[in-house]
């Protein structure tokens, strides 16, 4: 949720290479403002109980993560919305403090496996 970080862009050169599709985890959505933590819950339904504010803010940084990852030739989107995982990459947004998110990072994996 920070942006692209220079490992990070490392990554994504070397699975741009292969050809390897891949996903991405948007760690540390707990850091948004207000954050109302629900362990290891869901992270649509953790998005659900936030206030108005805090979903705002989530969304900004979202749309960040868009553009930074349009800026490298991707296209990119949330899991959820992702009917096309040929031609996006898709967005699992996680907290590896409270753990929410990290059941659908798991379940879309194996799903896209």
């Amino acid at each position: 949720m920070h942006g692209l970080e220079q490992q990070t862009l490392e990554s994504i050169e070397l699975l741009r290479q292969k050809k390897c599709p891949f996903i991405i985890a948007l760690n540390k959505i707990d850091r948004c403002y207000e954050w109302k933590a629900k362990e290891y819950n869901a992270i649509q339904d953790s998005l659900e109980n936030q206030g108005s504010f805090t979903k705002n803010e989530f969304q900004d940084r979202l749309e960040k993560a868009v553009l930074a990852f349009a800026e490298e030739g991707f296209n990119a989107c949330l899991y959820w919305k992702n009917e096309n995982v040929d031609e996006f990459v898709s967005f699992v947004p996680t907290s590896a403090i409270t753990g929410e998110g990290l059941p659908d990072l798991m379940s879309y994996l194996v799903h896209q496996c």
